[in-house]
């Protein structure tokens, strides 16, 4: 019976050499050709037909991948396609399989095992969407003036207010060097990430917690009788 199955998925992932080279060779395992596009920063589309000469590619700052594409023909009418995106906001893993439904689903469930091992521990950062920040900051403002609108805001509310306003602004700016969608941890690239993940768990990460106590802290120290 021929099938066709998708896969979406929409969180943050880290296309690591080992997680390509699991993709790739479970393709090559079913598939007569298997081949790959690199879409770069520099807007060129590059062709690869064999692993070795896709993880050879330097991946430099000025040309950094920004997306993936491995594809793979097999059986008589089969295909399957993977796409890793960095800059999508809707889909960040898209798949897309054809073929006899046996060989179809077992392709699917082995590629799932492979995404979910891809999956970053700051996607509930990353997919955020921006809408959240009009919201966020007007919501704030609303409740600081129905609690207080017979009364003058106690300085250290509003000092701590315009702290997590600050916050939450910069976090925005940040977040998608920081916290990109998708990184692809290959050639150069592996280095720019080692180097991100020291500044999300040390500055950006230890700086939130200060800061979230501190204003917390004098929310409650205001409030007291």
């Amino acid at each position: 019976m021929h099938t066709d199955a998708n896969i979406e998925l929409k969180f943050a992932f880290v296309a690591t050499e080992e997680a390509v080279r699991k993709i790739w060779e479970r393709f090559s395992s079913i598939g007569s050709s298997v081949y790959s596009v690199l879409r770069c920063s520099d807007e060129a589309s590059r062709h690869f037909e064999s692993l070795e000469s896709l993880l050879a590619y330097e991946n430099p700052s000025r040309a950094a991948i920004e997306s993936l594409e491995i594809s793979a023909h097999f059986q008589e009418h089969g295909k399957a396609m993977v796409v890793l995106a960095s800059k999508s906001w809707e889909n960040k893993i898209e798949v897309r399989l054809q073929g006899e439904e046996r060989e179809v689903m077992s392709l699917r469930s082995d590629l799932i095992d492979i995404f979910h091992g891809m999956r970053a521990w700051y996607t509930p950062v990353a997919v955020i969407r921006e809408s959240m920040l009009w919201f966020s900051t007007p919501a704030l403002l609303f409740f600081l003036y129905t609690f207080y609108k017979d009364h003058t805001i106690p300085s250290a509310v509003l000092g701590a207010s315009l702290a997590a306003i600050f916050v939450i602004w910069a976090a925005f700016r940040l977040r998608t060097r920081l916290f990109p969608h998708g990184t692809f941890a290959i050639g150069q690239g592996e280095k720019r990430h080692q180097l991100a993940e020291q500044i999300r768990w040390v500055v950006i990460v230890g700086l939130g917690v200060s800061l979230a106590g501190a204003a917390i802290w004098s929310v409650v120290t205001a409030l007291r009788p």
